[in-house]
């Protein structure tokens, strides 16, 4: 009733408005879909940079250094902790 007397919907059909808004409605979600996957992307990436960078290796003594030189100077297996 008060669309008539303003101009009504400007000559569209009521079908083609509801198809307008459906598909304002859906950029309107994918935008926030793909806003939200960016936000999770980042907070992975922060936090598997956080993870590497809390661990810090201890440095070796002098005689650890010393020792691991002989053995692998000699040849003698399972010198490093980390073979078998």
């Amino acid at each position: 009733m008060w669309g008539r007397r303003r101009g009504g919907r400007g000559g569209r059909s009521a079908e083609e408005l509801r198809v307008r808004r459906r598909e304002r409605e859906a950029a309107l979600r994918k935008a926030r879909r793909q806003e939200q996957l960016v936000s999770k992307r980042l907070l992975r990436e922060d936090s598997a940079a956080q993870d590497g960078a809390d661990v810090v290796p201890d440095p070796l003594s002098e005689d650890e250094v010393k020792n691991l030189m002989f053995s692998v100077a000699m040849g003698v297996p399972g010198a490093f902790p980390d073979s078998a």
